[in-house]
């Protein structure tokens, strides 16, 4: 898969779960609980479906062959990924060089 599609993929994911918790328990709960939540549900989609940006960059000099490496790219981006749409946006606007 390319960069732009997990790119893409992430941030679809990530309006998906945050369109999701607030349907689901946006009526109940607000603030940091919801954050929580969504991060936790972030982190679960990121580890079942095995999306990794790191990987997927290609950055240089980080050896992702290691299951732990691996295992942090999942987890790291299921922090970007719970965190919501408009933080996965700022994530790459700020960390992506523009092309």
């Amino acid at each position: 898969m390319t960069t732009a599609a997990v790119l893409v993929g992430v941030i679809f994911l990530a309006g998906l779960i945050e369109f999701a918790v607030e349907q689901a328990v946006g009526q109940w709960l607000s603030g940091r609980i919801m954050q929580v939540i969504a991060l936790v549900c972030g982190l679960v989609v990121a580890l079942i479906f095995k999306v990794g940006l790191i990987q997927s960059l290609g950055i240089s000099g980080i050896d992702m062959t290691t299951g732990v490496a691996q295992w942090a790219d999942f987890v790291l981006t299921g922090f970007v990924i719970g965190a919501g749409s408009t933080k996965a946006h700022e994530f790459f606007d700020k960390y992506l060089s523009k092309e």
